[in-house]
């Protein structure tokens, strides 16, 4: 039951907070450069979160 929650909230983080980034175009950078610095940790960072999100989403239907 852990694992559920803990999935969902990774999961609920991931969707808003990258989908919200990623649509609205938002970054904390202002300049072109700033923001194609920012890009690989964003991607990496999106990355992560949506692969542990997949993995506890897995684990929480197998074993429910």
């Amino acid at each position: 039951t852990i694992l559920v929650f803990a999935n969902r909230y990774f999961y609920f983080f991931w969707v808003s907070f990258f989908s919200t980034m990623s649509l609205s175009g938002y970054t904390m950078a202002t300049s072109p450069s700033e923001i194609q610095e920012e890009y690989p940790i964003f991607s990496m960072l999106n990355k992560v979160l949506l692969t542990i999100s997949l993995i506890l989403l897995v684990i929480g239907i197998v074993f429910l």
